[in-house]
């Protein structure tokens, strides 16, 4: 992604380069019209020089005004002998516009006054021409040519004119028509055309872009009638005269293009060629060495050192990551050991702590017993076995968390099953099989801090279960289970017995008390009723209860 961004400044660079000089391909084609336009314009200028200066030449024979008309056709015969590939006939006509003499034979003192040839001189007061006819005497194509005889005074005294064939003025282009790429047309007043080189209708501009060429009088760009791409433009040979050049440009556009798509294939070429390089040495250089690397870093294990391996031909970059990667692993591996070293002496105090409170707690219910085997009172004696059964589980959550290691949960099933036990052993169970406690606990552990007030609720829940349910040597079964149930876990202590109020206990007694109080601490409540004996049920919610395996962890 990187090299390909890196070579976006090059392409641009290079492709605008190239489209530059596409630009000027292009304008050279333009550049190639403008000298055709002034060379054919030059061709043709020098022809009706010629043409001029001869009839300027006639115009200043005042003398042929006044000669006899024989001399004056004999005059414009021979002219004509000598320019017989040039023009068709010479004529005179007087001030009036009335014919005088002529080279071929016509009508002296005709009216010619109403024609283009003999206006347009007057008016311009100087050479003219007029448009493309066909030649009355000859029947030929011919542009008519005039100069005015001007006195000295600037009276005007006669007109001198001259029929220009048109195929002479067509004929120096055409002896160049087989190599030049060009086409050139002659234009009158009226926009006549005459093609003075090869060119076919096909290639003439519409004459909507002949009217473009004339108001604007510059180059335009177009299709022509055949479909093929021309520059058209137009010079001014005489004041009613211009003339259309028109090249064909798709050659030299199809030149252009080729030369675009050749530097644009060069450098396509060689930015590959360059992006190649730079990915092999890239993969040489930086990705194989970076792979290696972090292959090494996957195998290795948190804990132990990380061995430089880097070779004399990587990055200096990579060296040094190299070495930073075992530099930082030593100090991770000495933090570790450090925090390995902490949490054993924490583990070590707090096995110590939870010991030595469970030796406390053991002494407090040995004193209680102690006390209570002093004492002749029947209710403070049982006052005095409640007080130690408590204080007696409190002693056992303890020692089932310093022997579990886990200080932060503790696992509910093996708990239970003591607690229930010690809780039997109290009342001397053993020796009297009449009562059975069950558990039926799934693999739990509940956090600490919530086992303490569930051990005290099950301590008071199985305690007066033993105590009031079942006198009288009654028989029966004390059921303890504990269970996951979707979000929560449920607690269920029931037995056989006679019941709460049967036993004559009092429901709101300390005893009640205390087990409600408990439940409303692992945030739930709890539930007693007493169809068949007593049945406490709790509903704990999930958060508090973490599977054994998650604890674990």
């Amino acid at each position: 992604m990187l090299v390909a961004i890196a070579t976006i400044p090059v392409l641009g660079t290079a492709g605008g380069h190239a489209w530059v000089n596409y630009d000027r391909a292009r304008d050279f084609a333009r550049q190639t019209a403008l000298v055709i336009r002034e060379g054919a314009v030059a061709r043709q200028a020098a022809m009706l020089d010629t043409t001029e200066e001869m009839l300027d030449g006639l115009a200043r024979r005042t003398d042929l005004l006044v000669a006899p008309t024989e001399t004056c056709v004999a005059t414009m015969q021979s002219l004509l002998n000598l320019f017989r590939d040039r023009y068709t006939n010479l004529w005179l006509m007087d001030k009036d516009g009335k014919l005088l003499c002529s080279a071929l034979p016509a009508p002296v003192g005709r009216d010619l006054s109403m024609t283009r040839t003999y206006q347009a001189p007057v008016a311009a007061r100087r050479f003219a021409l007029a448009e493309f006819i066909d030649g009355e005497l000859s029947g030929r194509a011919v542009m008519p040519a005039a100069s005015p005889m001007i006195a000295a005074d600037g009276s005007l005294q006669g007109v001198v004119a001259a029929s220009v064939l048109l195929d002479y003025l067509a004929t120096p282009s055409r002896q160049n028509a087989g190599t030049a790429a060009y086409d050139a047309w002659l234009m009158d007043r009226r926009g006549t055309t005459l093609a003075i080189t090869n060119a076919g209708a096909s290639v003439l501009p519409s004459l909507s872009q002949l009217a473009t060429l004339q108001s604007e009088g510059s180059m335009i760009e177009g299709l022509s009638a055949d479909g093929n791409p021309h520059l058209w433009s137009i010079a001014l040979l005489a004041p009613d005269l211009r003339m259309v050049i028109g090249v064909p440009v798709s050659a030299l556009y199809a030149v252009a293009a080729s030369q675009l798509r050749d530097r644009l294939a060069e450098l396509v070429a060689f930015l590959s060629i360059c992006v190649v390089a730079i990915l092999f040495g890239a993969e040489i250089s930086v990705a194989r060495p970076m792979r290696r690397l972090a292959r090494r870093v996957h195998e290795w294990t948190p804990g132990q050192l990380f061995k430089p391996a880097s070779r004399a031909s990587d990055p200096d970059e990579v060296v040094a990551l190299d070495a930073a990667l075992a530099s930082a692993s030593s100090v991770i591996a000495d933090r570790e050991q450090a925090l390995r070293a902490a949490i054993g002496q924490r583990d070590l105090l707090m096995a110590e702590i939870h010991h030595r409170v469970k030796n406390n707690l053991q002494i407090i219910a040995s004193l209680l017993s102690m006390q209570a085997a002093r004492l002749e009172e029947p209710r403070a004696n049982l006052e005095l076995g409640i007080a130690r059964d408590r204080v007696q589980a409190l002693a056992t959550l303890h020692r089932h968390l310093y022997l579990d290691q886990s200080y932060r949960s503790i696992a509910m099933r093996p708990f239970l099953e003591e607690l229930c036990r010690q809780l039997g052993d109290a009342m001397d169970l053993r020796s009297d099989d009449r009562i059975t406690v069950t558990i039926d606990a799934d693999p739990i552990e509940i956090a600490s801090d919530s086992a303490i007030s569930l051990a005290l609720l099950v301590t008071e829940a199985v305690s007066n279960a033993l105590r009031h349910g079942f006198p009288d040597g009654r028989h029966g079964t004390i059921a303890v289970s504990f269970k996951r149930e979707a979000d929560s876990a449920l607690l269920r202590i029931a037995d056989d017995g006679v019941g709460i109020a049967a036993a004559g206990a009092n429901n709101k007694g300390l005893g009640m008390q205390l087990i409600r109080g408990f439940a409303q601490h692992l945030g739930g409540e709890a539930s007693v009723t007493h169809a068949h004996g007593t049945e406490i049920t709790l509903r704990i919610p999930l958060e508090l209860v973490t599977p054994t395996k998650v604890a674990a962890a």
